[in-house]
């Protein structure tokens, strides 16, 4: 099976299964982590946290044993924020997903797995902000299934939809669809070429559109993301990745009007293989590359498998096509020529936060044999913040951080987290969350393995 997300590098690195003693061992962990005093350096990282615990009620996750059933959910709070979020344990064999719920973002805040809901495929969860509804889409398997937040503040599994009967062997509505109201959301079919439309409330199909898309060397495009822009448009954006992880030379666009369906235009860009969307507030869009792909040149200099070019594009407001004057090795050189640059985030029209590569920072020697291992735990990214009006950078103040550079943003604000001890413990090592700002980063609540999703419920 074709991979179907920009975060799927980690994920190739599959995850097993924890036992109770390695949980044991993250919470011990995480215990002492909450008592320490705040500290950076090269091998760990320790925050001070001042909030405890909540009493966990019996849960479906690690320590409360067995896989979720319709009727078995989170408790939660009845009152206050809510945000869920879906967690990977990685490890040599097979990968665990949990459906997790927290409180609050903030700093003094530990995830809580007692009470998680195991999930039995790889999954993702995708969502409206502030809708008491989750949609979690699974990795080998072409449904997609909601889980509905009832009044005592529990989730609980809601219908699922299957697009098995549309050719579809999976979908993935939360990397790679968009939704666009309670009423209408849209995933592509990478299967068909397709543009599946489906109503998340009532759980339908809606009605499908053909992309058109052509193959390039035997090579079948693979939509990345798809964005719902200011004007009402569907922005898709796809390149071509064979099953051996090698790209072909060229990323696309096809912008798409739903109320049709039909397709209004589309574009491509010779010479860039790699890209997903990042929206601005004016309808911008950028097309990025994720700076792990890029990472394999550490290794493979001339390219190799899984390995993307570092080009950012971008799309112009209410515009179908590139726009073409935007240089796409814009961010190598704001960052003073380092090669290794992605993961762009807009805060607004006029900025947006990107990482780079930190060379300088690696201290032990990355050979082909090593790389899977060390390229998530070696404190070598840092961020910057692009003034895309004055066209320079500044780098953010702060501590390198390690593995996937990845930015969740909910309510406003951005949050990433430093993974580098996330393998630990059966996959669940224990993970600093920060919250992303022009003057540095700054701690929030404590997670556990991988966490690429997360959505504001309540």
């Amino acid at each position: 099976m074709r991979t179907s997300s920009g975060r799927e590098d980690r994920k190739r690195v599959s995850g097993a299964r924890s036992t109770s003693a390695a949980l044991r061992s993250t919470r011990a962990a995480a215990a002492a982590l909450a008592l320490g005093t705040s500290a950076c350096s090269d091998s760990a990282t320790v925050l001070e946290t001042s909030g405890q615990q909540a009493n966990p009620a019996e849960g479906t996750g690690p320590a409360g044993g067995g896989e979720a059933t319709p009727g078995e959910g989170v408790d939660t709070a009845q009152t206050g924020s809510l945000y869920a979020m879906t967690v990977h344990a990685f490890g040599p064999d097979s990968t665990t997903s949990y459906l997790v719920t927290v409180p609050s973002l903030e700093e003094g805040n530990l995830m809580d797995l007692d009470t998680a809901i195991e999930l039995p495929d790889y999954a993702n969860v995708g969502g409206i902000s502030g809708e008491p509804f989750v949609w979690l889409g699974y990795s080998n398997s072409p449904t997609v299934e909601r889980w509905d937040l009832d009044a005592s503040g529990r989730f609980v599994r809601g219908p699922t939809l299957s697009f098995a009967n549309l050719g579809a062997s999976s979908v993935s509505p939360d990397a790679q669809g968009a939704f666009i109201s309670r009423e209408l959301a849209a995933v592509p079919n990478q299967d068909t070429g397709e543009l599946i439309f489906w109503n998340p409330t009532s759980m339908e199909i809606v009605g499908s559109l053909d992309l058109e898309i052509p193959e390039r060397d035997g090579v079948p495009p693979l939509v990345r993301s798809t964005t719902a822009r200011p004007d009402g448009t569907l922005l898709l954006s796809y390149y071509y990745l064979s099953a051996e992880g090698r790209f072909v030379d060229v990323a696309g666009i096809v912008v798409v009007d739903p109320s049709g369906p039909s397709v209004l235009g589309r574009d491509e860009w010779e010479g860039c293989n790699y890209n997903y969307a990042r929206d601005a507030a004016d309808g911008t869009v950028y097309l990025t590359v994720n700076a792990s792909w890029i990472q394999g040149r550490l290794v493979y200099p001339d390219g190799g498998p899984w390995v993307a070019t570092p080009c950012l594009l971008r799309v112009l407001p209410g515009a179908t096509e590139f726009d073409r004057g935007f240089v796409p090795e814009v961010l190598s050189g704001l960052a003073g020529g380092r090669q290794i640059t992605g993961n762009l985030e807009p805060t607004s029209e006029r900025e947006a936060f990107f990482v780079a590569w930190q060379d300088e920072l690696v201290t032990a020697e990355l050979t082909p044999e090593n790389f899977d291992d060390m390229r998530y735990t070696i404190p070598a990214y840092k961020w910057y913040l692009w003034d895309i009006v004055g066209a320079q950078a500044v780098e953010v103040p702060g501590e390198p951080f390690a593995a996937l550079p990845e930015i969740n943003v909910v309510d406003g604000r951005m949050w990433y987290s430093d993974q580098r001890l996330a393998g630990d413990n059966g996959g669940l090592g224990v993970v600093p969350f920060y919250e992303l700002t022009p003057t540095g980063p700054k701690p929030a609540f404590i997670g556990f393995g991988t966490t690429w999703y997360m959505v504001r419920v309540r």
